[in-house]
């Protein structure tokens, strides 16, 4: 436990580390502002719909939890690599 305190300090203690996460959070910010918006305008710009000769013959399956609790998976495997190795953190949010 001591050398992940002592990882901590030594990393957020540099000016460049502090620098470079500041920054990739404003990417990952910045990044899912503009995802927004281009689902508002995909949203907004919808044509009719158009058939899948594949899709429209196979069987309909349920996959909403695998998209759901899958994601949340995601993030926590994500935060779990961030804590454990905190030197990772702005190369995993760029």
């Amino acid at each position: 436990m001591q050398e992940w305190t002592d990882s901590y300090k030594t990393y957020f203690g540099q000016k460049n580390f502090l620098f470079s996460s500041i920054i990739s959070f404003v990417l990952l910010l910045m990044s899912l502002v503009v995802n927004f918006y281009a689902g508002v305008f995909a949203s907004e710009r919808a044509s009719n719909a158009v058939t899948d000769i594949i899709l429209s013959n196979i069987r309909v399956y349920d996959v909403d939890g695998i998209f759901i609790y899958g994601s949340w998976v995601l993030v926590i495997i994500i935060g779990l690599v961030c804590f454990r190795y905190p030197w990772k953190i702005p190369f995993i949010l760029k």
